[in-house]
């Protein structure tokens, strides 16, 4: 897909470095305005992030993952996918998802077998006599 939109993707670089360059000058100048007031801010510090809306396959970049699953990092893998901004903090979440649906097969057995015996034990109890009389 990229490459189908190469020609447009130069223009728009073209036109963010103006913009950028455009807002650095007007970023310089606040900062400097804020300096003056007694304020002490750093122009430099203040970054800027251009996000261009190109349509995404999310289904070749998963098959691509799944591929690279055992080559490469986990933390590499997941960097190249579109819509995940930080890897490291992905693989935490998924590492919490992870502990959170560990368990011991042993206790769950027990605890199993124990409501087994609690409902037979009152299955056993004989339930109370009672008499009918037909007229």
């Amino acid at each position: 897909m990229r490459y189908k939109l190469w020609g447009l993707e130069q223009i728009a670089s073209n036109i963010e470095r103006k913009f950028s360059k455009a807002i650095q000058k007007r970023i310089k100048l606040i900062t400097n305005f804020l300096n003056v007031k007694g304020k002490n801010y750093d122009y430099t510090e203040i970054g800027m992030q251009f996000t261009r809306n190109i349509p995404v396959h999310v289904k070749d970049e998963a098959e691509t993952l799944k591929i690279l699953k055992g080559l490469v990092s986990d933390s590499k893998a997941l960097s190249l996918m579109s819509f995940i901004d930080d890897s490291k903090a992905e693989i935490e979440a998924m590492e919490q998802e992870r502990d959170g649906f560990e368990f011991d097969i042993d206790e769950v057995g027990d605890d199993n077998e124990r409501e087994d015996t609690e409902r037979s034990r009152t299955d056993i109890e004989e339930p109370e006599q009672t008499t009918s009389t037909e007229l």
